[in-house]
């Protein structure tokens, strides 16, 4: 097709070209303004590749169907090779309904499951109680009707009362305790003061290796939800509720001695967990759950979670922090959710590329993710466990080596889905994968917009 030289336009065609062009200009002027804000108002996007793979046991179950009773597995926690979660079994009927509770174990390298742990029975008369905290070979869990901590030796095969003062028959002595988190050979939980001291949580360790015991933190109003990685200790702390804060985020390090508060900032603080020098916690300073991370190298505290999402539940570990989290804009009952994986070296988020439409996050090892997703009636038969092994370097991912082998007590039958090293058996979901991240994608668009703008300005004269 020809079109007329600019020579041979009217004077009136001319002069509406031009303006039509200089309009065009200006409003080309503004894209790459709009494109670098979306830059920086989303800065941690990236293509994130993994394998998705099924973890079974005939002991992880979800049954709320049945006429007499309901069944639910709940409350998982990961570590190497080992995943330990809590079965809920009752009846239904209203009139003192029997219920039991029991922590089963499951090994994915050998495909072996065990229980560890029953309520009631002759050691535990009421019910156990989450959360579980799992490190090497020691399982640690609380039984709430004595209000204290117990731990089971994985090699030894055996239970072991870590506390004895949680339900004394003075209330001047009684302490009780809850909230379990280890590593390594270091316990940390909340402890209850005495009843007559105000009966408020404080923070204390002990090492279950020189059985040496310490308060971590004692000040008034409850410290719970600790957590520990290293010499880092991090908790929930409400010594100040003025103001309309439900909880601030504290932490002690263990090599120097010092206590810092991490974040106090109006609103509540919660579900710290620590890593190395970092930390990341639930924050409703703004009026919902937002995902926040402090480094304690740069002083730096950051918000890594979309801004149009509701995200709770962070979890760290290495350089991976993952969470969970719906849209803030779905007003509908049961919004769909995912998990989203944010890279400290990379500073980018994805969200887990699954094959569920809802899931829940429970565990983070390294670079591989585990997260529960209902399977409906067929989730007795099927599971609803699964193992997102992200692909990245084996530095950033982990090396772990645990092994039950030496276990004993009764051992179930299983198929193991999750060979040693994150390798993916037969029969395991396809792996997935996700578009390439939209920040390149951006800077290319803002780049090409913003030549235009000059080569219009320069044909202009500007």
């Amino acid at each position: 097709m020809n079109f007329p030289a600019r020579s041979s336009l009217r004077p009136r065609e001319s002069e509406t070209l031009s303006e039509i062009t200089r309009l065009f200009q200006e409003r080309l002027c503004i894209l790459p303004l709009i494109l670098i804000t979306l830059l920086l108002f989303f800065p941690h996007v990236s293509a994130l590749t993994g394998t998705d793979t099924l973890i079974w046991s005939p002991n992880i179950t979800l049954d709320e169907n049945s006429e007499g009773y309901y069944e639910f597995s709940n409350f998982f926690v990961l570590d190497g090779d080992r995943v330990v979660w809590m079965n809920v079994w009752s009846e239904r009927k209203s009139n003192e309904p029997l219920h039991t509770d029991t922590i089963y174990l499951l090994n994915i390298t050998t495909g072996t499951t065990r229980a560890i742990a029953r309520a009631p029975d002759a050691s535990h008369a009421w019910t156990l109680f989450p959360p579980f905290s799992l490190s090497r070979d020691i399982v640690a869990y609380t039984d709430l009707g004595n209000s204290d901590i117990y731990l089971f030796n994985i090699t030894e095969g055996k239970e072991h009362r870590l506390t004895h003062d949680g339900a004394l028959e003075s209330l001047d002595e009684t302490r009780g305790n809850a909230g379990p988190a280890l590593d390594g050979d270091r316990i940390v939980w909340s402890k209850k003061k005495p009843y007559t001291k105000g009966y408020d949580g404080d923070i204390v360790m002990q090492n279950l290796t020189t059985g040496e015991f310490m308060e971590i933190c004692t000040a008034k109003g409850d410290q719970v939800e600790p957590r520990i990685s290293g010499t880092k200790v991090v908790w929930r702390d409400m010594r100040d509720e003025s103001g309309g804060r439900g909880g601030d985020i504290y932490l002690y390090d263990l090599a120097t001695g010092t206590e810092i508060p991490v974040c106090t900032a109006q609103g509540l603080q919660q579900q710290a967990d620590v890593y190395g020098d970092t930390i990341v916690w639930s924050d409703f300073r703004d009026g919902h759950p937002a995902i926040y991370l402090y480094n304690l190298t740069t002083k730096s505290e950051s918000r890594i979670s979309d801004p149009v999402s509701n995200a709770y539940q962070p979890l760290i570990d290495g350089n991976i922090v993952a969470w969970s989290e719906y849209s803030s804009l779905d007003r509908s009952d049961n919004p769909p959710r995912k998990i989203v994986v944010y890279d400290l070296q990379t500073r980018m988020r994805e969200s887990l590329n699954t094959q569920e439409p809802t899931y829940g996050l429970e565990a983070l090892d390294g670079g591989r993710v585990m997260y529960s997703a209902s399977s409906g009636n067929s989730s007795r038969e099927r599971g609803y466990l699964h193992l997102y092994v992200i692909d990245m370097p084996r530095d950033d991912a982990g090396s772990h080596a645990a092994s039950d082998s030496s276990a004993t007590g009764g051992q179930v039958s299983n198929m193991t889905t999750m060979l040693s090293g994150g390798a993916s058996p037969p029969g395991s979901l396809s792996s997935s994968l996700s578009a390439p991240g939209f920040a390149v994608w951006f800077t290319a668009i803002a780049i090409i917009m913003g030549a235009a703008m000059f080569r219009g300005r320069k044909n202009q004269g500007w």
